[in-house]
């Protein structure tokens, strides 16, 4: 299974998708990091899709580093990845939503948060459209981080709420 889903992410196929989401939302120890970051090198970095994964799984290695300049620099070298994603694609949900996730989970003081309320804005509007398949658990998950972020502002919690309600009742 491993390595047809693996082939699949050279072409950036629905199941090489599922497979990076499913890496992404399962990153949640050490181990899960270094898989997450391990299949997203193996990836062609010639999409802002690509790019943006390997740009949230190079952050995310932060969180396994013990040395503070190491984990600096995994952020800060994960979010000039996440920063030519969002260049690339700046309208593509998927792209603003990984910045949004590791602009979140980093420290406040370390400047990376200045474009946390538009990424947040263009993943609620593409919500809104109907861009999304919102009983995919990748955007299950981001229902949940935006609701539970401290970053996104009342209003957008909001809109999240009704957009969940409605995704529900379907």
């Amino acid at each position: 299974m491993e390595l047809l889903a693996l082939a699949c992410l050279g072409t950036w196929g629905a199941r090489g998708q599922d497979a990076v989401q499913t890496a992404f939302l399962n990153a949640t120890d050490h181990a899960g990091i270094h898989r997450f970051h391990a299949l997203t090198q193996r990836l062609e970095p010639n999409t802002a899709r690509t790019a943006a994964f390997q740009g949230a799984a190079t952050a995310m290695l932060a969180e396994v580093d013990a040395s503070v300049w190491a984990k600096w620099r995994h952020c800060r070298d994960g979010m000039r990845l996440l920063d030519k994603a969002v260049e690339q694609a700046s309208a593509d949900p998927e792209v603003r939503f990984l910045r949004f996730a590791v602009a979140d989970a980093t420290p406040g003081f370390l400047g990376f948060r200045t474009n946390i309320h538009a990424d947040a804005e263009v993943v609620i509007t593409a919500m809104e459209q109907g861009r999304m398949a919102p009983a995919c658990r990748f955007w299950k998950q981001v229902f949940a981080t935006l609701l539970s972020s401290e970053a996104t502002d009342p209003a957008q919690r909001q809109r999240v709420e009704r957009i969940e309600v409605v995704a529900r009742e379907k």
